[in-house]
């Protein structure tokens, strides 16, 4: 089957199994793909991760799809016959019979109190029981079952208790739990050369979130040393994928020598981060039009002419990162006047610890009270702090730290 396809496939054939199961039983069509679902999830398919990516395309216009028609025959005489009986079970439907079904059915699974805590909260979503209640309020209410047509709107009412409810809550009790990413805008570096361990070790320094990801344990050592947080393995592994929490940082940037590997690592956490977020350094002297596609590699960081060698070369002939503070008088401007002619600017640290890492062919963007860090060689570190105490004397202003 050509791979193009297989997304589109995949759909068709849970409809199909869908349709088959109702002609033998009624109403078996949801049981028969949910197993298929999860046979097809087991099956270790290589496509796998894009019938995943298309299944949630799809999910998101169905389930939107699924509240419209519901919703659309509703009546509203029928809402305004909710009693005290109707709010005391939506009550205990959200307060009592949720919370106990998650922790019974997660005994013995290793989760924490914490986590349990949380998933009792907010699972399930309520979407399958929205369908459920479409499909059986009307057959039990032409049934003459009194109170059926009271069905599908205590749904839809509990529904939309716990979407509000749990929305409004969610961030603080993950927060109150322990469980949350409470640093956002970190940076991952993929691949633990001396340039980028010495890069994490200063973002470290700052207070700045990141973490440095390699296979081989060796490499890791001097980010390991320093107190740097690392993930020992393969990035691209499905581990990975399980153990990163992604919600802690927003930009990518892949720093090994071999710049297909970079292009593949960025092609992998491109729809997670973001394409405009992920970057890898400029790839060697090739031709253009031999060159990976765009769509196949990272945004290029910091220069097209700074390569993974030149990177490496001028960390071991004693260049080092350094650190301007914007401000109102010493803008970017200034500060690319005041730095040598080779030096090379890195990325931006916000007011709240977000990075943002600069894209080679594009004009530097930092506002005052950012921080800019660059890479450059010694003795440039104190012409950049004569230019901004130059620019802020008039102003009487603190110096930026350099």
């Amino acid at each position: 089957m050509p791979e193009y396809l297989k997304g589109t496939v995949a759909p068709a054939a849970a409809l199909g199994a869908y349709a088959l199961s109702n002609l033998v039983m009624e109403e078996a069509g949801l049981i028969a793909a949910t197993v298929m679902g999860v046979v097809l999830g087991n099956m270790s398919l290589p496509s796998i991760a894009e019938i995943r990516r298309f299944k949630e395309y799809v999910a998101v216009l169905l389930v939107s799809g699924v509240f419209l028609l519901l919703t659309a025959d509703l009546d509203p005489r029928i809402l305004a016959t909710l009693d005290w009986r109707s709010a005391a079970l939506i009550v205990a439907v959200v307060f009592v019979v949720r919370p106990l079904v998650v922790w019974v059915s997660t005994i013995g699974a290793g989760m924490s109190w914490q986590e349990r805590t949380l998933v009792g909260w907010i699972a399930p979503r309520g979407v399958v029981a929205a369908a459920v209640a479409g499909v059986f309020g009307p057959l039990l209410a032409e049934r003459g079952l009194a109170g059926a047509e009271l069905l599908l709107p205590l749904v839809f009412v509990l529904i939309l208790t716990t979407v509000v409810l749990h929305g409004y809550s969610l961030g603080r009790l993950a927060l109150s739990l322990d469980l949350s990413a409470q640093r956002q805008g970190g940076l991952i570096l993929a691949g633990a050369g001396a340039w980028s361990s010495g890069l994490a070790l200063r973002l470290r320094e700052l207070q700045a979130p990141v973490i440095v990801a390699d296979s081989a344990w060796h490499r890791l050592r001097a980010a390991r040393q320093a107190g740097v947080p690392v993930y020992f393995g393969e990035l691209l592994s499905e581990h990975a994928e399980h153990s990163l929490e992604l919600g802690a940082f927003s930009s990518l940037l892949a720093t090994t020598n071999n710049d297909a590997y970079n292009a593949l690592v960025c092609a992998r956490f491109a729809p997670e981060l973001g394409r405009q977020k992920i970057f890898q350094l400029a790839s060697g002297e090739v031709a253009e039009p031999r060159k990976p596609s765009p769509e196949l590699r990272g945004c290029t960081a910091m220069s097209q002419d700074i390569q993974y060698e030149d990177l490496q070369r001028r960390w071991y002939q004693g260049w080092g990162f350094r650190r301007s503070a914007l401000t109102e008088t010493f803008g970017v401007e200034m500060l690319m006047t005041a730095l040598p002619q080779d030096a090379v600017p890195v990325l931006v640290i916000g007011p709240k610890q977000q990075v943002r890492l600069f894209e080679a062919g594009k004009p530097l963007r930092a506002e005052p009270g950012e921080d800019v860090i660059w890479f450059g060689p010694k003795g440039a570190a104190a012409d950049a702090r004569d230019a901004a105490d130059h620019g802020n004397t008039a102003a009487e202003k603190p110096r930026p730290l350099v």
